[in-house]
C-alpha cells in the first residue's frame, strides 16, 4: 500500500503530495479542485506500462484527444517542457518514480531515451517531424536504502497523421481498477469481473454485500440478451432482470464491490462514490468497502463532493475497527492547490 504521493506538473497541480495515506482513502474537495485529476494521477502511476491510458485521461469529453491541443492540457500550464512526475513510497519504504513525456517527433533528448531501450520502436517510427506526437513513460522501483538511478523507459507511442504505433514491454503491475462517475446502463467490466469471480465459485461474497442495498435479492446470473452478456438478478418477480434496471444506487455498489474483490493487492479508484447511491446506505455501502479491501488487501481512492457521505464513512470506521480510513480535502490557496492533511475526521461530529 502506498504511504504517500507526490503529483508534480500534473493538469491543476504544480507539486501535491498527500500524506499519510490509509487502506481507504477519501478525497473532497469543492468543484475544480482536482479530486478526479489525483485518481488519474495514481492509476498512470499504478500503469506505466500502457500508454493508451495517457489518452484515455486525455479523452474526457474530448473529441479527438490525440490532437495536440488536447495533450498538452494533461500537463500544468500546458507546460511540456517539463514531464509529469508522479513519485510514491509504500509502507516498505519502496519507492516508485513515473515521469510521463508528450512531446513532438523532433525532440532529440527524449528519443534517445526511447531509443537506447526500445531499439524496435525507432525502425516502426520512421521519419519524424514536428507533427508527429510522441509519448514516452519512464519507470523505476527502487528500495529506498538504494541509491536511484536514471529512469528507464518502458513504454512509449508515436501518433502521425497516417497512424501509430508503441511499444509496451510485459511488466507486472498492480492489479487496479478505475471506477469513473458516470453511471453506465452498460457496463462490461462488471460482467467480466464477476465471471471471474463465478469460476472460482465466490459470487456469495458479492451477494452478502448487495443485499444490504436490495433485501429482496435472491441470485445474481450472466444472462445474454441480444447476443450481449449482462449481469441480471432475481428479486422474486417471477424472471431475472438486468442489474441496469433494479436501480442506480444496486449498479453502483455492484460495480464497487466487484472492482475490489477482482484487485488482491491492488488500488481501486472510485470517482464521485456517492453517484447513485442514498444518503441512507452511505455506512452499509462504506462498511462493506472497508471489510473487502481488508480481505483483498486492496488500497482504495475515492472522491466526493458530499458532507454526508464523509459522515457516513468516518461513522462506519469508527464503529467497525480497524479505523483505517483518511480524509483528504483539497483546497484552492492563491490559485495553488494543497491538502488540507490536518483535517480530523474524528472531528467530523463537534
Amino acid at each position: 500500500m502506498f504511504e504517500s504521493i507526490t503529483i508534480k506538473n500534473f493538469r491543476a497541480f504544480e507539486d501535491l503530495t498527500i500524506a499519510p495515506l490509509a487502506r481507504v482513502n477519501l478525497i473532497a474537495g469543492s468543484n475544480n479542485t482536482g479530486k478526479t485529476s489525483v485518481l488519474e494521477a495514481i492509476y498512470l502511476h499504478v500503469n506505466p506500462n500502457d500508454c493508451q491510458l495517457v489518452l484515455n485521461v486525455n479523452a474526457r469529453g474530448a473529441l479527438n484527444p490525440k490532437s495536440s491541443e488536447v495533450m498538452n492540457w494533461i500537463f500544468h500550464r500546458r507546460d511540456t517542457s517539463l514531464p509529469v512526475a508522479i513519485d510514491s513510497i509504500d509502507l516498505c519504504r519502496r519507492k516508485r518514480s513515473t515521469k510521463i513525456w508528450i512531446t513532438d517527433g523532433t525532440n532529440e533528448a527524449v528519443f534517445k531515451k526511447i531509443n537506447t531501450a526500445h531499439t524496435e520502436f525507432v525502425h516502426q517510427v520512421g521519419d519524424r517531424s514536428s507533427s508527429m506526437k510522441i509519448v514516452a513513460i519512464e519507470h523505476q522501483e527502487t528500495d529506498s536504502s538504494l541509491p536511484a538511478n536514471d529512469l528507464n523507459v518502458i513504454s512509449a507511442m508515436f501518433i502521425k497523421e497516417k497512424g501509430g504505433g508503441s511499444v509496451e514491454p510485459g511488466m507486472k503491475q498492480p492489479k487496479s481498477e478505475f471506477l469513473s462517475s458516470s453511471l453506465s446502463s452498460e457496463n462490461n467490466e462488471d460482467v467480466k469481473n464477476y465471471s471471474r469471480l463465478d469460476e472460482f465459485n465466490r459470487t456469495d461474497e458479492v451477494l452478502k454485500d448487495l443485499v444490504k442495498i436490495e433485501p429482496r435479492l435472491k441470485r445474481l446470473s450472466i444472462v445474454v440478451d441480444g447476443n450481449k452478456p449482462t449481469i441480471h438478478a432475481d428479486i422474486g418477480l417471477g424472471r431475472l432482470m438486468p442489474v441496469a434496471l433494479a436501480g442506480e444506487g444496486m449498479r453502483r455498489y455492484l460495480s464497487i464491490i466487484l472492482a475490489i474483490l477482482n484487485c488482491p493487492q491492488g488500488v481501486v479508484l472510485i470517482d464521485e462514490i456517492e453517484n447513485g447511491l442514498h444518503h441512507s446506505v452511505m455506512e452499509t455501502v462504506w462498511k462493506a468497502i472497508g471489510l473487502a479491501a481488508r480481505e483483498a488487501d486492496v488500497q482504495v481512492f475515492a472522491t466526493t463532493h458530499s458532507y454526508e457521505c464523509i459522515q457516513a464513512a468516518h461513522h462506519a470506521f469508527d464503529k467497525n475497527k480497524p479505523y483505517d480510513f483518511r480524509l483528504h480535502r483539497l483546497e484552492r490557496n492563491n490559485e495553488r492547490l494543497t491538502p488540507d492533511i490536518s483535517f480530523d475526521p474524528l472531528g467530523i461530529d463537534s
